[in-house]
């Protein structure tokens, strides 16, 4: 049976599961297999027309396979790896200057802006 590995982001409906064994000959085959086990996961990983949502990518024993190729062949023992690209921030994190040197960390309080702030 070839396994699915389900990212840490997607593992919601597989109740933590990272690694399922599946019947299926494709690899839309091995993922509609998850999903009747667990409700939810297709629709984290394609969309409404069946390919892989957008930061979503496909790998087959650690190729790269083309999202409009679902039909990939997969066999026994095969692994099926679903890679979530997630993106995030609109801009830079913002931090304070730091701490001159010998100065404990302890010492130091942090304002709502997460600037650093001397104690007195």
């Amino acid at each position: 049976m070839p396994t699915v590995h389900v990212p840490p982001p997607y593992r919601g409906p597989t109740q933590g599961a990272a690694e399922i064994q599946v019947e299926a000959s494709t690899v839309l085959g091995c993922l509609e297999a998850v999903e009747t086990l667990h409700p939810g996961f297709r629709g984290q990983v394609l969309d409404a027309s069946g390919r892989p949502h957008r930061f979503v990518k496909l790998f087959v024993n650690g190729e790269l396979i083309d999202g409009e190729v679902l039909t990939a062949r997969v066999s026994e023992g095969d692994r099926v790896e679903v890679l979530a690209a997630i993106a995030g921030g609109s801009e830079p994190a913002r931090c304070g200057p730091l701490p001159r040197r010998g100065a404990s960390l302890y010492n130091h309080q942090f304002d709502h802006q997460s600037r650093p702030r001397r104690d007195s």
